[in-house]
């Protein structure tokens, strides 16, 4: 039998994009019912991990079992791992990553335009956050190390596009999280292949 990573691994690879998408949208997939998530155990590891941080006080999108994935799955990686974050906002999925994180004595880099040429932005949105009153980048921070998180991480201000074209190649990535701009979520994914 095949190690599980290296099955997940084919079995993505296998995949096209139309194929992921249609079975997480069929009705066996990933679907939210009465705020709860499939399968079970993410259900089970939001309750658990995923109640920390103040979702309105960071203006955070994510649900508690999110929350709880995103701890569970950052405490998984590799001893002094490396994470990388493409849309940390105000630093609610960045503070449960780094909760996960700090387990392993890892690294977060968390890339994010934060409040900066909000023109752009504007003309770039998906509209799922609002920009008006966009957490700084100095906000995130604070926040970051008010969690205990001083020496994990760090917020890289721009674009996933830059960031990925700027990147360290020794610096190996362990966890690819993508949630900024939703509608190119698969070039941020080609773009950090």
């Amino acid at each position: 039998m095949q190690p599980k990573t290296q099955q997940t691994t084919r079995y993505l690879k296998s995949m096209t994009v139309d194929s992921f998408l249609q079975k997480a949208w069929s009705e066996s997939g990933p679907k939210v019912i009465s705020g709860f998530s499939r399968p079970i155990y993410h259900n089970i590891a939001g309750l658990l991990h995923g109640r920390k941080y103040d979702k309105k006080a960071y203006g955070g999108m994510i649900r508690h079992t999110e929350a709880g994935m995103l701890t569970q799955w950052a405490s998984e990686i590799p001893q002094g791992g490396v994470v990388v974050e493409i849309g940390c906002y105000g630093g609610l999925s960045t503070s449960y990553l780094l909760r996960g994180l700090s387990k392993r004595g890892g690294k977060i880099y968390a890339i994010d335009p934060f409040n900066s040429d909000l023109d752009k932005q504007a003309e770039l949105t998906d509209n799922c956050v609002p920009l008006e009153q966009k957490p700084t980048k100095e906000l995130v921070a604070s926040r970051l190390e008010q969690n205990g998180f001083g020496g994990m991480f760090q917020l890289i201000e721009g674009y996933s596009q830059e960031a990925a074209k700027n990147w360290d190649p020794s610096v190996k990535i362990d966890f690819l999280w993508i949630d900024g701009n939703h509608e190119q979520a698969y070039q941020d994914f080609k773009d950090f292949e």
